[in-house]
């Protein structure tokens, strides 16, 4: 629901970017002041290639459906995004 709120507040970034801030939010959030400037960093890279990225790039070819309406996607689209699992 973070990366959600992220993605939708602005346009100006994109899905990615949205990912990397909501998850430098989320442990800013729970680590309520306790970690430091280098584990933010790094719980932030961890989190966005680990668990983000998916929703991201889920919620990014919502956005390019939402636009085209386009159903079917080319063979080398199908292959990527296999491949990204």
């Amino acid at each position: 629901m973070l990366l959600h709120d992220v993605a939708t507040e602005t346009t100006e970034i994109d899905e990615y970017e949205a990912a990397v801030v909501a998850a430098i939010q989320l442990l800013m959030e729970f680590g309520s002041g306790s970690l430091s400037k280098e584990i933010i960093r790094d719980g932030a890279i961890f989190i966005t290639e680990v668990w983000m990225y998916s929703y991201a790039s889920a919620m990014k070819k919502a956005r390019e459906f939402k636009k085209t309406k386009k159903i079917f996607f080319s063979e080398t689209e199908i292959a990527e995004s296999f491949s990204s699992v």
